[in-house]
């Protein structure tokens, strides 16, 4: 299984990013973390993209309205299944831009991806105090928001995907050291088990989902080193994608890949 954003095959308002094989990386980490085949609630659905005339997933980062559309619908209704409220008004305020998974011309997860500026992060809102600190020792900060996945998606298959290409762009793009991310506390374990995550506060009110949040901290150089483990060397040979972790870790030892817009 390959996931891929090319040019014969992405959807229209997607800008194509090369080829790699970064989300089996972040699969197989993904797996061997969590130390089982199941039952994380990521699991639970079986592998759309190997039923006969299903396309491969494919990620993307949206760019014109209809798709960016489809994925804040997809938001808007897991969010709510979930209780909270809408959480992605006043994007347009931040710097970020909007990943989709896509297969069979379908949004199959999405989630936003912040960049810290002038303005902050969305969420500075409710842990301004953590992310201050972090900026006053020379930390540079992305964000996950708006995280969603169609509830009949393979849904560690989507989310291998969607990280993979978070990283790329945060880490690799954009020379983020630190990534974080506010969650519901009973979602916690999930997300410290499966992706790596440690808590960074005790549990607040966050104002845009009507919710309590506990702040997640992710050091992306704990990240590469893990990827680093689950690439194949002949995978990171043939895709450059070793090549790539080297340098997104060079970020966090002094040296400047790209300016955060």
């Amino acid at each position: 299984m390959e996931i891929t954003a090319t040019a014969a095959a992405v959807a229209p308002g997607g800008r194509c990013l090369p080829a790699d094989h970064a989300p089996l990386a972040f699969e197989r980490a993904f797996r061997n973390r969590n130390g089982q085949a199941a039952g994380d609630g990521y699991d639970r659905y079986r592998r759309t993209e190997d039923t006969p005339g299903s396309e491969e997933l494919r990620t993307v980062i949206a760019q014109d309205h209809s798709l960016l559309a489809e994925a804040a619908t997809l938001v808007s209704e897991r969010y709510r299944w979930r209780g909270y409220e809408y959480p992605c008004t006043g994007r347009e305020q931040y710097p970020c831009e909007t990943l989709v998974a896509l297969q069979d011309g379908e949004v199959r997860g999405t989630l936003t991806l912040g960049f810290d500026g002038p303005i902050g992060l969305r969420t500075d809102h409710t842990f301004c105090d953590r992310l201050l600190s972090a900026r006053a020792q020379g930390k540079r900060l992305v964000e996950i928001t708006c995280l969603a996945v169609a509830p009949d998606a393979d849904g560690r298959r989507v989310l291998s995907a969607l990280f993979a290409l978070a990283h790329r762009r945060g880490r690799i793009a954009h020379g983020a050291t630190d990534l974080v991310v506010e969650v519901n506390p009973r979602h916690v374990p999930t997300y410290c088990r499966l992706f790596g995550f440690v808590v960074a506060s005790e549990a607040r009110e966050c104002g845009r989902v009507g919710a309590p949040a506990v702040l997640l901290w992710l050091e992306l150089h704990t990240l590469d080193e893990r990827l680093t483990r689950q690439t194949d060397p002949q995978e990171a040979s043939a895709t450059g994608y070793g090549a790539s972790i080297t340098a997104g870790r060079g970020a966090s030892d002094g040296s400047r890949i790209a300016a955060t817009p």
